[in-house]
């Protein structure tokens, strides 16, 4: 997965994720309930990163442009991931009695943000409908983390200054598509927002700073679609029952997980500006909403009765868009920056301290002054 997530950073600027379905998809093996815990736990911490760059850097250094200034910025930004999030337990997540860790497997495993390492193996069960004992179903290993420190995301802003010290934001990049080994991707990130020198309102004199308030919404969506996964036909050496379609193996090349995030922020900052510097620090306050979604249709092997020894035949249940996940999260943090103007160029550093650490760097120039 270490190497999808970097050649996804490099083929798309530095917007966003990577993935590899088919270590994801193993999780509804598990059944639906089960694998919406497991997916929950596995990428609720990627989400808060994603929410974490994309409600960050708006500011664009404090300053702010007079009506009729047009400015165009590239910037970068990063959120650091927290040790205690790059992992969880899974005797915590109350899965089924059907599921559990394989003997000698640990209880811990990666999240999506955590080490590049082998994850834990889940075994599968079912009830015997011959004599109700226990019969195994499947074996699956859990998914590897990016097994790196921080998430990248990259971006073009134009703010466009007008009356009343406000000014409007649209962040953007297109879609991007490319291939990595045998999984396509395609990625792209879009906003809208608007800031707006408060301070001008509160007072009938001149204060020594300026205070500035900032709303924006931004989403980010990514595809994958790698090598399907299809139904096969053995298991604990029984023949698997599959019927035409399923041996064809063409119903299942609708498959591609989509991942969709979208972030509000508020921003309340003190911005003073010094000759060429502007300094300034506030609170910024995010809260996002994930999307995961399984699209099209994937084999769950299943377990029915038999006329035959041993009294029990497998057999594959086709499923639709089986695994649609929905997490959402807030953070407050701390915000300060920098920026300095020279000429028609500006350059900016900022940085926010919250559980989900980020850093924000940014190149701008003035296209119409």
């Amino acid at each position: 997965m270490k190497k999808s997530v970097l050649l996804l950073f490099i083929g798309s600027l530095l917007p966003g994720i990577g993935f590899t379905q088919s270590e994801v998809s193993f999780f509804i093996l598990s059944g639906r309930e089960n694998a919406h815990k497991l997916a929950n736990a596995y990428f609720n911490p990627l989400g808060k990163s994603m929410y974490n760059n994309l409600g960050n850097g708006w500011m664009q250094g404090g300053a702010m442009l007079n009506a009729g200034q047009v400015q165009l910025r590239l910037q970068a930004s990063a959120t650091f991931f927290p040790a205690e999030d790059q992992q969880f337990d899974l005797s915590a997540l109350g899965l089924s009695q059907h599921v559990a860790v394989a003997e000698g497997e640990a209880i811990l495993t990666p999240t999506a943000i955590g080490d590049h390492i082998n994850g834990v193996v889940l075994e599968v069960k079912a009830e015997s409908p011959a004599d109700g004992e226990e019969i195994p179903l499947a074996t699956f290993s859990t998914p590897d983390g990016m097994g790196v420190p921080l998430l990248p995301m990259a971006s073009a802003q134009l703010n466009v200054g007008v009356p009343y010290k406000t000014e409007l934001m649209l962040r953007a990049l297109p879609k991007v598509n490319f291939s990595a080994g045998d999984t396509d991707y395609t990625n792209s990130l879009w906003g809208l927002g608007i800031r707006h020198v408060l301070s001008q309102w509160l007072s009938e004199e001149t204060l020594p700073f300026d205070i500035i308030i900032a709303l924006a919404y931004g989403q980010q969506d990514a595809k994958g679609k790698p090598k399907i996964i299809g139904s096969w036909p053995h298991t604990n050496g029984q023949e698997i029952e599959r019927t035409p379609e399923q041996q064809a193996q063409q119903i299942y090349n609708s498959q591609e997980l989509h991942i969709a995030v979208g972030a509000w922020s508020t921003e309340l900052l003190l911005s003073k500006k010094l000759s060429s510097f502007t300094l300034y620090t506030g609170f910024n306050y995010t809260t996002g909403v994930m999307e995961v979604i399984s699209e099209g249709i994937y084999p769950r092997l299943d377990v029915r009765s038999s006329t035959e020894a041993p009294y029990y035949a497998y057999f594959f249940h086709d499923e639709e868009d089986p695994l649609k996940l929905r997490t959402s999260s807030a953070q407050l943090s701390f915000t300060s920056g920098a920026a300095y103007q020279l000429g028609i160029l500006s350059l900016k550093l900022e940085g926010s301290l919250g559980r989900y650490k980020n850093i924000t760097a940014g190149l701008g120039v003035n296209i119409l002054r």
